[in-house]
């Protein structure tokens, strides 16, 4: 119950960082932590570290797999347009900004699910950037008619939007959306 792990594992959490716990014998967790599946520490078995190490390696993976696919569909509709998309501080949000002469969007994507807090990052980008559209893209499932129209209250009319992966290019409007998914 250090300050300083509290610190990193809040900022993990606001930066959407896929955090892994580890339940040890007799030891609470953060509050934060607490909606989290975690792994069990048992000292009898044997492959408990290689347990922690594959939840930690499928994370990434999924992570890599995800982004490897949201730039395949965003340079395939770029290309479609004759764009250049221009991908913006990957460290810090992950995002692209493809642009052409008469159109700028903002496209943020995570492989987790949306968010309020993630739909207000995207509306501070948005501004930031002087985007046309706003796009954040999500690893979860396409939103419920209820989930759609509460992204529709909380964006006031601005043209912000919310598209699971498969969605994506339904949503920017490429003729062409269902050959490249």
């Amino acid at each position: 119950n250090s300050a300083w792990v509290r610190e990193e594992v809040e900022l993990a959490l606001t930066r959407r960082v896929r955090v892994v716990v580890v339940d040890l014998p007799d030891s609470r967790r953060f509050p934060l932590l607490r909606d989290l599946d975690g792994l069990r520490w048992d000292e009898g078995e044997p492959k408990r570290l290689h347990r922690v190490e594959q939840r930690i390696l499928d994370a990434l993976v999924q992570r890599r797999q995800f982004d490897q696919r949201v730039g395949q569909m965003v340079q395939a509709w770029c290309g479609l347009h004759g764009w250049q998309p221009r991908e913006i501080d990957r460290r810090r949000w992950r995002l692209f900004h493809p642009s052409a002469p008469r159109r700028a969007w903002l496209l943020e994507y995570e492989e987790a699910s949306h968010s309020l807090d993630r739909l207000y990052r995207l509306f501070q980008s948005y501004q930031d950037i002087c985007a046309e559209q706003a796009v954040f893209i999500h690893g979860g499932a396409p939103l419920s008619r209820l989930e759609q129209e509460a992204v529709r209250w909380a964006v006031h009319g601005e043209p912000l939007h919310v598209a699971a992966l498969e969605e994506l290019l339904g949503l920017l409007g490429s003729p062409t959306a269902e050959t490249l998914l």
